[in-house]
């Protein structure tokens, strides 16, 4: 049995293509099942290397600015990190709570789950997806996840089991925008919590990209998967080795978590087709200083992704005349420290002249704290 983790930053086609993978007849899928398993690994992980996890539930990190040993460790000893029956206990309430919406099927299964190494729950869990979503003479279970690329490695160097990684990008400004055309019904986000969490995108794509030659890791870009679908699905049942099915391209055969039928939750419309239309909407959504803001920050990491930017050599000097409106945060976010206040300025005003100036002498520690890896820093620095 092969496993698929496929993962990305939310608003980015992860569901789409969730449910497309689950339409597939060799593959088991599930939508957002695993979160709180993830969030229970973090914090294990941070409990080891000496952190205090005062809110186990907080959103995952951007790793901007993050404790190397952290990622270090995740990386390192992901699959020998033990959990106990406290923390089954804890993660099958939360499971149970969270993929309520997501995929309920798998919830009368989770008494499955017992103490462990990570790489015993890991195979439990994927024995879960197959008992709640069974399918004769499948041959890959998966699952996908947002907001969790810090993952990508340790699942895909999980000792002797075949997992492999489909990661999908999208153009930034389309994702908050996207975000944006929610907000009436679920409150904002902070610009800076989501430029940030998409630069981890970013920068994992880049990490993870030595894993490609070896067939275990894909990138794809959304604009490309909505404007060529049959090419797209096609590399990707290549990818995990199975044979294209038209199914793939039918979102009117897709189904939801509890079996129902779905639609494209596109943040402009329901869809029932895979529709390029709404790729390049953020032009119409965003005001000029979201869009500024946003170049600004991301404009070496978009450069890398094929997303070219409108304005010439945008600065983050000019964020400090930019102030949201607070009040427009979802509430659940508002406890959280992701404004983009004075001193989270002055750090990009910092990252930014170390981009400037690649020929100083920065120590690898250092290029690891603002870029998550000197390897991603030696590549944004040649856009």
């Amino acid at each position: 049995m092969r496993y698929l983790y496929v993962v990305g930053m939310f608003r980015s086609g992860t569901t789409m293509l969730a449910r497309a993978m689950d339409a597939h007849e060799k593959v088991v899928f599930a939508s957002d099942p695993y979160l709180e398993l993830l969030k229970c690994i973090r914090n294990r992980n941070l409990e080891v290397v000496g952190h205090e996890v005062s809110d186990p539930r907080a959103p995952f990190s951007d790793n901007f600015l993050a404790a190397p040993e952290v990622k270090r460790n995740l990386r390192d000893t992901f699959a020998s990190i033990t959990l106990g029956d406290t923390d089954i206990k804890t993660i099958r309430q939360r499971i149970a709570e969270y993929t309520e919406d997501f995929s309920p099927m798998i919830i009368k299964y989770l008494e499955k789950l017992h103490p462990g190494t990570v790489a015993e729950v890991f195979d439990i869990c994927m024995e879960i997806l197959q008992d709640a979503y069974p399918k004769e003479g499948a041959s890959v279970t998966g699952f996908k996840e947002v907001w969790t690329e810090e993952f990508i490695e340790p699942l895909l160097t999980l000792p002797d089991r075949d997992v492999r990684c489909v990661c999908i990008v999208r153009d930034p400004r389309a994702v908050i925008s996207s975000k944006k055309k929610t907000t009436p019904t679920d409150g904002n986000y902070p610009l800076l919590f989501m430029v940030r969490q998409w630069r981890k995108s970013a920068a994992y794509a880049v990490i993870n990209q030595k894993f490609a030659d070896s067939g275990r890791y894909l990138r794809v870009r959304y604009e490309d998967l909505v404007t060529e679908p049959e090419t797209w699905f096609r590399k990707i049942c290549d990818f995990i080795e199975i044979p294209f099915s038209p199914s793939l391209l039918d979102p009117s055969g897709f189904r939801d978590g509890a079996g129902g039928d779905w639609s494209q939750n596109s943040s402009y419309g329901t869809s029932r087709t895979i529709n390029p239309e709404y790729m390049d909407k953020w032009k119409e959504v965003l005001d000029e200083d979201e869009i500024y803001a946003i170049e600004a920050l991301c404009a070496p990491e978009m450069k890398y992704l094929g997303y070219e930017p409108t304005v010439a050599d945008a600065t983050c000097g000019r964020l400090f005349s930019i102030r949201e409106d607070e009040e427009s945060f979802s509430e659940w976010i508002r406890k959280y420290e992701f404004r983009l206040d004075d001193e989270s300025i002055r750090e990009e005003l910092t990252r930014g002249y170390i981009l400037d100036n690649p020929g100083m002498p920065w120590s690898s520690e250092l290029l690891d704290l603002f870029f998550i890896s000197e390897k991603v820093f030696d590549k944004l620095k040649c856009q």
